[in-house]
């Protein structure tokens, strides 16, 4: 009898650690979980490739499927500008493998922010909130990112979510929040790696909205913004570069922009470096300016920074990219580069390095296709011969 006792004991002993694992075993989560076709979402979003992690809204709505993965419909609002597209997500992970032309840098931003955990968690390996660490960044050091342990009720606009708070520390608390179950993070707030000054924000998001809908979402008919045919806008590798001190010395600008002769009703990009007066090897950061168009007499024609429904333009670190629609007609065009100061986004800036510059640009006549040249020249032939036609009949009076 001692001996069955024995071994019953052992049994339990053997077998209790194994349930008491299972019981403790954390619900699993990856990136995309649980999406179906007919879900829809809204998002704010930011990405710091993105002109500085300039806010724009991403709603899109899963279509259907397709051999690798998911069809998606796309709409954003950036500013003034409304593009609507689609793109297609994969199956292990719904990160974008294909797009089209003008989703371009939204599909990029997403990949980069909204499923940026893809990178540790999939289909093919879902990770458990229990975890301590679900890998780590290689490019800050090899800092752990993981579940940290606690639980939070986030509020945003698409209401209160219980969530898992997912993150890791450098420099700055980087958190994104996680509900069990759904297919995308809630809200997040990450910031680049610096060693000093200002911390710029990496990626920020958060959930507007989200549901099931059998057919396009009211939202997807949004009228898009008009794009220039791309015909009128061939590829042109001129630019202008230079650097120059703002007219009070107060700041050096380094600067690009390209084409050397932009076209009317095409685009211009600006590539600006910000530094310090002492030493143009030190980015000044936290710069607010604006480019404006003035006339001869220096009245304010247009601002890039309200084209966009914005107050001004930000520079977080000191360096900017930016691509602009050219609306001046064929001519010398009065363009000013204007800083504002330099403080945190949001508050008046400090003003003591304001200052300005400014460039003469000459733009151009946009070149039309090949094809629509033959035709107009087909119609002013045929309207010339109708013309001789017509003065080649008597008049008659009555």
């Amino acid at each position: 009898m001692k001996k069955y006792f024995i071994l019953i004991l052992f049994a339990i002993l053997l077998i209790a650690p194994i349930g008491m694992r299972a019981a403790s075993a954390g619900e699993t989560w990856y990136v995309g979980k649980g999406m179906k076709i007919g879900d829809y979402f809204r998002y704010n979003l930011c990405q710091v490739d993105y002109k500085s992690c300039t806010q724009f809204e991403m709603d899109f709505w899963v279509e259907g499927k397709t051999d690798q993965g998911y069809k998606v419909q796309v709409l954003v609002i950036d500013g003034n500008k409304v593009v609507r597209g689609n793109m297609e997500v994969g199956k292990v992970a719904p990160e974008p493998i294909g797009f089209s032309k003008d989703m371009a840098p939204y599909a990029s931003a997403y990949k980069s922010s909204l499923v940026w955990l893809s990178g540790f968690a999939t289909i093919l390996d879902p990770k458990d909130f229990d975890a301590p660490a679900w890998g780590k960044i290689g490019s800050i050091g090899g800092m752990p990112v993981g579940p940290t342990g606690v639980k939070e009720t986030v509020t945003v606009p698409a209401g209160a979510f219980e969530t898992y708070v997912i993150g890791w520390h450098k420099s700055s608390d980087n958190k994104i929040w996680v509900k069990p179950g759904f297919p995308f993070p809630v809200k997040a707030l990450t910031f680049v790696d610096v060693s000093a000054g200002t911390i710029p924000v990496q990626y920020q998001f958060e959930l507007l909205e989200y549901g099931n809908s059998a057919s396009p979402p009211d939202f997807l008919e949004k009228a898009t913004t008009p794009i220039t045919p791309e015909g009128n806008c061939p590829p042109d590798d001129s630019f202008v570069s230079g650097t120059k001190a703002l007219d009070t010395h107060s700041m050096i600008v380094q600067f690009r922009y390209a084409p050397k002769n932009p076209r009317s009703g095409c685009t211009i990009t600006w590539s600006l470096e910000f530094t310090k007066s002492f030493d143009p090897n030190q980015f000044e950061s936290d710069v607010h300016y604006d480019i404006f168009v003035v006339d001869e007499n220096d009245k304010v024609l247009r601002s890039f920074a309200q084209d966009e429904g914005k107050e001004f333009l930000y520079a977080p670190v000191g360096k900017e990219s930016r691509t602009m629609d050219v609306k001046e007609s064929a001519g010398t065009a009065h363009y000013v580069l204007v800083v504002y100061g330099t403080g945190p986004q949001g508050s008046p800036p400090d003003t003591s390095k304001s200052g300005r510059l400014n460039f003469d640009i000459d733009v151009v006549i946009p070149e039309f296709p090949a094809g629509v040249i033959i035709v107009m020249a087909i119609v002013v032939a045929m309207t010339l011969a109708l013309t001789r036609f017509k003065t080649s009949i008597p008049s008659f009076k009555f």
